[in-house]
């Protein structure tokens, strides 16, 4: 799944409507394309962002945070994050990796083709 694709499904997920053109560095201009029209929108940059990854995060509801918790979890140890020092590292998860397991979470992750 691509970056683009994966700020947008967060976006839409979150309930994001675009935002109008600012320079904050928080948020990123992804192009969008459709054979009718083009359209330019801000969305944060939640892949490089953890502030972003946290408010994407409190959508989820408990059932879907302990989901996120256990994909998270396979994601970065197999599913077998027991020691203190791996649980310190899915603590720690890259923005990056965060919105893969959220996507995971939500069933909106695409494997890339």
């Amino acid at each position: 799944m691509t970056p683009e694709k994966q700020r947008i499904a967060i976006a839409k997920a979150c309930e994001k409507s675009p935002r109008a053109s600012t320079a904050a560095s928080a948020w990123t201009t992804i192009s969008l394309r459709s054979p009718k029209w083009w359209a330019s929108i801000e969305v944060p940059d939640y892949l490089n962002d953890l502030n972003a990854m946290h408010e994407a995060e409190k959508v989820l509801t408990p059932d879907r945070q302990e989901y996120f918790v256990c994909v998270l979890d396979r994601m970065l140890h197999g599913g077998r994050a027991s020691d203190l020092s791996e649980q310190f590292l899915s603590l720690h998860a890259t923005a990056a990796q965060r919105a893969e397991a959220f996507l995971k979470t939500i069933g909106k992750w695409e494997d890339s083709q």
